[in-house]
């Protein structure tokens, strides 16, 4: 278990990310987005314990259409 936020789509999808991740992708300067192109713009939930959604940062960053980024 991690400290994470859960952060909600419009269309009501949630993500999970730790504050490492948080920092990783506003390094990157990108924000992940649901299947149907909408931001996880909303915190449904502050911090707290829990599991994010990727373990593996390089993932998380794939899925963001970060390509070859070295963390």
């Amino acid at each position: 278990m991690s400290a994470v936020t859960t952060y909600g789509s419009p269309s009501g999808r949630t993500i999970h990310l730790t504050v490492a991740q948080e920092c990783l992708l506003q390094k990157h300067d990108v924000w992940p987005k649901d299947n149907q192109g909408r931001e996880y713009c909303k915190i449904s939930h502050g911090l707290h314990e829990g599991k994010p959604t990727f373990s593996d940062d390089a993932a998380l960053l794939a899925w963001c259409g970060v390509k070859n980024a070295a963390g």
